[in-house]
Protein backbone atom coordinates (compact mmCIF):
# COMPACT_ATOMS: atom_id res chain seq x y z
CA UNK A 1 0.00 0.00 0.00
CA UNK A 2 1.50 3.07 -0.96
CA UNK A 3 0.92 6.72 1.13
CA UNK A 4 -1.96 8.21 -0.55
CA UNK A 5 -3.71 5.07 -0.31
CA UNK A 6 -2.96 4.67 3.10
CA UNK A 7 -3.97 8.67 4.12
CA UNK A 8 -7.24 8.06 2.43
CA UNK A 9 -7.96 5.05 4.10
CA UNK A 10 -7.14 6.86 7.45
CA UNK A 11 -8.93 9.76 6.71
CA UNK A 12 -12.15 7.89 5.95
CA UNK A 13 -11.77 5.98 9.55
CA UNK A 14 -11.51 9.63 10.63
CA UNK A 15 -14.69 10.41 9.29
CA UNK A 16 -16.47 7.71 10.59
CA UNK A 17 -15.45 7.96 14.04
CA UNK A 18 -16.05 11.65 14.81
CA UNK A 19 -19.33 10.74 13.21
CA UNK A 20 -19.91 8.05 16.01
CA UNK A 21 -18.94 10.95 18.10
CA UNK A 22 -21.36 13.25 17.29
CA UNK A 23 -24.35 10.61 17.12
CA UNK A 24 -23.44 9.51 20.94
CA UNK A 25 -23.19 12.73 22.43
CA UNK A 26 -26.43 13.60 20.75
CA UNK A 27 -28.34 10.30 22.72
CA UNK A 28 -27.12 11.65 25.84
CA UNK A 29 -29.51 13.45 27.84
CA UNK A 30 -27.89 16.70 28.82
CA UNK A 31 -26.41 16.93 25.66
CA UNK A 32 -26.44 20.72 23.98
CA UNK A 33 -26.86 19.49 21.28
CA UNK A 34 -30.29 18.30 20.55
CA UNK A 35 -32.53 17.85 17.94
CA UNK A 36 -35.06 19.46 16.98
CA UNK A 37 -36.95 16.48 17.20
CA UNK A 38 -36.58 15.90 20.62
CA UNK A 39 -36.62 18.93 22.41
CA UNK A 40 -37.46 19.13 26.80
CA UNK A 41 -40.69 19.24 27.58
CA UNK A 42 -41.63 17.67 24.11
CA UNK A 43 -44.77 15.15 25.05
CA UNK A 44 -42.95 11.99 23.87
CA UNK A 45 -45.73 9.07 24.52
CA UNK A 46 -49.77 9.70 24.58
CA UNK A 47 -50.62 6.45 25.63
CA UNK A 48 -48.18 4.58 28.34
CA UNK A 49 -48.91 1.08 29.51
CA UNK A 50 -47.94 0.95 33.40
CA UNK A 51 -49.39 -1.76 35.04
CA UNK A 52 -50.79 -5.42 34.61
CA UNK A 53 -52.79 -7.52 36.61
CA UNK A 54 -52.95 -12.14 35.71
CA UNK A 55 -56.22 -12.70 37.47
CA UNK A 56 -56.42 -16.19 35.55
CA UNK A 57 -54.28 -17.50 32.44
CA UNK A 58 -56.82 -15.71 29.93
CA UNK A 59 -58.56 -12.97 31.98
CA UNK A 60 -56.47 -9.59 33.19
CA UNK A 61 -56.27 -6.16 34.12
CA UNK A 62 -54.40 -3.41 32.77
CA UNK A 63 -53.80 0.20 33.90
CA UNK A 64 -53.08 2.43 30.98
CA UNK A 65 -52.31 5.96 30.90
CA UNK A 66 -53.78 8.45 28.08
CA UNK A 67 -52.93 11.98 28.16
CA UNK A 68 -53.03 12.00 31.83
CA UNK A 69 -56.35 9.72 32.25
CA UNK A 70 -55.70 6.70 34.07
CA UNK A 71 -58.25 3.77 32.22
CA UNK A 72 -58.58 0.31 33.78
CA UNK A 73 -59.05 -2.50 31.18
CA UNK A 74 -59.86 -6.19 31.89
CA UNK A 75 -59.52 -8.17 28.65
CA UNK A 76 -60.65 -11.80 28.14
CA UNK A 77 -60.57 -14.40 25.65
CA UNK A 78 -63.03 -12.90 23.84
CA UNK A 79 -62.32 -9.06 24.03
CA UNK A 80 -62.03 -6.45 26.63
CA UNK A 81 -63.62 -3.74 28.95
CA UNK A 82 -63.67 -0.37 30.06
CA UNK A 83 -63.72 -0.51 33.49
CA UNK A 84 -63.15 2.77 35.01
CA UNK A 85 -61.34 6.19 34.32
CA UNK A 86 -59.32 8.61 36.88
CA UNK A 87 -56.88 11.51 36.28
CA UNK A 88 -53.19 9.82 37.16
CA UNK A 89 -49.92 11.94 38.15
CA UNK A 90 -47.91 12.82 35.45
CA UNK A 91 -45.05 10.52 36.39
CA UNK A 92 -45.60 6.87 36.59
CA UNK A 93 -43.66 6.47 39.78
CA UNK A 94 -46.24 8.52 41.50
CA UNK A 95 -49.17 6.16 41.24
CA UNK A 96 -50.59 5.33 44.56
CA UNK A 97 -50.47 1.87 45.69
CA UNK A 98 -52.31 0.00 47.71
CA UNK A 99 -50.12 0.71 51.24
CA UNK A 100 -50.69 4.10 50.83
CA UNK A 101 -54.42 4.00 51.46
CA UNK A 102 -54.91 5.27 47.90
CA UNK A 103 -56.53 3.33 45.34
CA UNK A 104 -57.48 4.19 41.21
Amino acid sequence: MDVGTLRQALSVLLVFVLLGLALWKLRQPGSVFRPPWRQPGAKTRSIEAIERLALTPQHMLHLVRVEGRGLIVATHPHGCCFLESRALPLHSGDVPNERQGASL
